[in-house]
């Protein structure tokens, strides 16, 4: 029988590594993807710190920048032992940068999502770490600095918009308002009994999306990710303001998936035509 180390080594496995990953440039960007606009901002912030982010798993790594703050605290205790006040504020307004405009700017999708799976182990982690994530940002005091989310390009008047530029905005946490990942598209097409197939989440969304079609099953799919998208994500204080950025892009999806739903027949025809391509290829 695994012992309780193993399971919590599998549990952690099963949210950090295959329903999510904890990577800032999966959550802000556009592209959902690491190594882009967030690594670049980050790494000149570690250099001003004097924080080596080169181990681990990299600059965009919530572990990477969760010790980063740890460092820095550090810093700024040794510099209140010396009396160095210019530099403990210079201390001080780089751990403010590095909450609000990197770790606190993706931490609410990500501990909604993690908590969502329902795993022991990862859920008490993100519950601690959002304990320990409030009292670090009380204590540097200052106003809260929100999020700006990009905006997404996605326009349902355009009667070119088809299901696969839906999926993408769903599978994009930034467009999305929220991180709907294998879990919610599993869950979904199990109440449903539509399949999604097999890769990144993106196609199956994609899948979910047409069988919905398929089976007339797209209006009660939308409402029920819509439903998902506009249940309210709740942090301690002081990091309810950095909430309200991704509630307000989740009401914003919500509504659009409503209107998806209103007009299912208008995706019919994608339907019949994908079908048709792929009995061409047969």
């Amino acid at each position: 029988r695994p012992d309780a180390l193993e399971l919590a080594a599998a549990d952690h496995q099963r949210v950090f590594g295959y329903a999510l990953h904890p990577f800032a440039g999966v959550f802000l960007t556009p592209e959902a993807r690491v190594g882009g606009a967030c690594t670049a901002a980050l790494e000149p912030l570690y250099a001003r710190g004097g924080v080596d982010a080169r181990r681990g798993e990299g600059p965009e790594h919530l572990a990477t920048m969760c010790h980063a703050l740890g460092r820095l605290s550090g810093a700024e205790s040794d510099a209140l032992a010396d009396g160095a006040a210019g530099i403990v504020g210079h201390l001080r307004d780089l751990q403010r940068e590095l909450l609000d405009a990197h770790v606190l700017a993706f931490f609410p999708p990500l501990a909604a999502a993690v908590r969502r799976v329902a795993r022991p182990f990862p859920t008490a982690l993100v519950d601690e770490l959002e304990g320990l994530l409030a009292l670090h940002r009380a204590a540097l005091g200052g106003p809260a600095r929100a999020v700006e989310l990009p905006a997404s390009a996605l326009d349902l008047s355009d009667t070119s918009t088809g299901l696969g530029a839906i999926a993408d905005t769903l599978t994009t946490p930034c467009f999305a308002g929220a991180f709907i990942g294998r879990h919610e598209l599993g869950e979904v097409g199990r109440r449903h009994r539509l399949p999604k197939g097999f890769g990144g989440r993106s196609l199956q969304a994609r899948n979910l999306l047409r069988a919905a079609v398929r089976f007339d099953a797209l209006p009660s799919v939308m409402d029920e990710l819509a439903a998902l998208l506009e249940t309210p994500a709740t942090l301690a204080e002081p990091l309810a303001a950095f909430v309200a950025p991704w509630q307000a892009r989740g009401r914003q999806t919500a509504r659009m998936l409503r209107e998806v739903a209103a007009r299912a027949e208008r995706f019919d025809a994608e339907h019949d035509a994908a079908a048709d391509a792929e009995d061409r290829t047969r």
